[in-house]
């Protein structure tokens, strides 16, 4: 069940080489609250609806917001044709 588990942590010292042990911290603490909170408020949606399916409606909310964010953090400033595109880098 460990299976890429941690997937996430191999690509920290890519993306932030001077600041691994923030960012690491910072990744764990999000994981931690994720399985802390989520089933608190999977039981409060089921208290409060009577709808045991609001825990997948809680989470296709929280996997929006993260597409939403992952769009205007990293695809957004991705230059895909110029000077600064991973394919220019590549022929050069």
């Amino acid at each position: 069940m460990g299976v890429r588990k941690a997937s996430v942590f191999k690509y920290i010292s890519d993306e932030f080489p001077t600041n691994i042990g923030v960012v690491s911290g910072i990744v764990g603490l999000a994981g931690g609250l994720g399985g802390f909170l989520l089933p608190i408020m999977f039981g409060i949606l089921q208290d409060l609806t009577g709808i045991r399916s609001t825990c997948f409606m809680l989470m296709y909310g929280v996997v929006w917001v993260s597409l939403i964010w992952m769009y205007w953090t990293e695809v957004r400033k991705a230059e895909i044709i110029g000077p600064r595109s991973k394919a220019f880098s590549l022929r050069n």
